[in-house]
């Protein structure tokens, strides 16, 4: 006795059909759109399209990681790394200091400019541990600002807090995976960023003239009022500077890396008496010391660029602590200069 009759088992077994076949087409148009996202984030065509987020909140940053990630496909292992705040990332175009090393040494290096705006120097060092961990760059040039020794409050600290940033200091989870390895989950975060309409008007806002080197170049004002104070440095005390700001770098020397201390340049106005400013009394007489006798005990080098800042022209300064893109042009032939006469940076 049939509880049910051959017409209903029909039509169930093929209501289960129809099911198993939608199921097994989303299945496949979802591993298509997967692997064409893998696919498209490592070509040439990548670069065009909005940057795949490591989820760290600041747009900048995943946009470096990714065109990081993509010069060494394109181009092989990274040589040199520039790091440091928005003086690194608007002041040096690795490509000019490449092409001046190779015209003085017929040698060619590959370099990128890793520089984050409003990044502190604690927060320097982590984001360059974490670089050297994943990228493993022979010599990272670290280009210091008086703000990133001070003993204030981190600018960028959501970027700590990133599980990029941490599983690239300690050892990865299975929960890290996809940020690693998977452009597909990237892009994803992405979109979720473009969900919210803030972030959708601001996402491409600090990637406007970003180069596939990393650098920023800042337009040039024929007319700006440049001045040397900065809110908070000017009535430092030694206590304010901190050492700690530099440790992690230490670090990083200690593990095979080459780290070079950089003076950052910085506009002297003429008619200011550097002698009893007071922002450059505590330049030239707690900053500079400290980082010399850092340099002098942990056998970092330490490049002044003190004489370089006084002959670059007005019109090459964007303001104060920034080099315009003519000026960024004069320090990156310096700097390619400077490595040049330091071939055994990467003998």
């Amino acid at each position: 006795m049939q509880i049910f009759s051959v017409q209903t088992l029909q039509l169930k077994r093929g209501q289960a059909t129809w099911l198993w076949k939608a199921l097994g087409a989303v299945l496949a148009s979802l591993s298509l759109l997967i692997t064409s996202a893998e696919i498209v984030a490592r070509s040439p065509l990548g670069v065009r399209l909005p940057t795949p987020s490591v989820g760290s909140g600041n747009f900048l940053f995943d946009a470096k990681i990714y065109q990081l990630e993509s010069q060494i496909r394109i181009r092989g292992d990274i040589d040199c790394l520039f790091v440091g705040s928005s003086a690194t990332e608007t002041g040096v175009d690795p490509a000019i200091v490449e092409r001046v090393y190779e015209q003085h040494t017929g040698q060619k290096i590959h370099c990128y400019n890793a520089g984050i705006s409003q990044m502190m120097g604690h927060e320097t060092a982590e984001f360059s541990q974490a670089l050297v961990n994943r990228y493993h760059p022979r010599v990272i040039f670290y280009i210091v600002l008086l703000r990133d020794i001070y003993r204030g409050e981190a600018n960028v600290d959501y970027i700590d807090r990133s599980r990029w940033l941490q599983s690239s200091l300690s050892q990865p989870t299975l929960a890290d995976w996809p940020i690693n390895n998977s452009y597909a989950y990237r892009y994803y975060l992405t979109w979720r960023y473009w969900l919210t309409a803030e972030n959708r008007a601001y996402m491409f806002k600090p990637l406007k003239g970003l180069t596939e080197q990393g650098f920023s170049p800042r337009p040039v004002i024929p007319t700006r009022t440049r001045t040397v104070n900065h809110p908070g440095l000017e009535s430092l005390n030694a206590e304010d500077l901190t050492i700690n700001a530099l440790a992690g770098f230490l670090e990083i020397e200690s593990q095979g890396t080459q780290v070079i201390l950089i003076e950052a340049p910085q506009y002297t106005n003429p008619s200011i008496d550097v002698t009893s400013h007071p922002y450059w009394m505590a330049y030239n007489n707690l900053f500079i010391p400290l980082l010399e006798k850092t340099s002098a005990e942990y056998s970092l080098p330490f490049w002044r660029t003190a004489e370089l800042s006084t002959l670059i022209p007005d019109s090459l300064w964007h303001d104060s602590f920034h080099l315009n893109s003519l000026g960024a042009l004069t320090f990156s032939e310096w700097l390619g200069e400077q490595i040049a006469q330091n071939t055994w940076l990467f003998k």
